[in-house]
């Protein structure tokens, strides 16, 4: 069912994460490397770093 004008989505038939859609991209090893403070702070503030986590506009 379409809510506020987009449509609903529904996950791929190869989906292998708990038929759940991905919301949330990984920072990659570079970005641990890098800026390890910032990412740690954001991971602090958002929640775990994986693509499940709902992002600051889905809570």
């Amino acid at each position: 069912m379409a809510v506020h004008g987009y449509p609903a989505l529904q996950p791929g038939v190869s989906n292998l994460n708990n038929i759940r859609i991905p919301v949330h991209f990984i920072y990659p090893t570079s970005e641990y490397t890098l800026f390890k403070a910032s990412v740690e702070a954001f991971v602090q503030r958002q929640g775990p770093d994986n693509i499940n986590t709902k992002l600051w506009w889905e809570k």
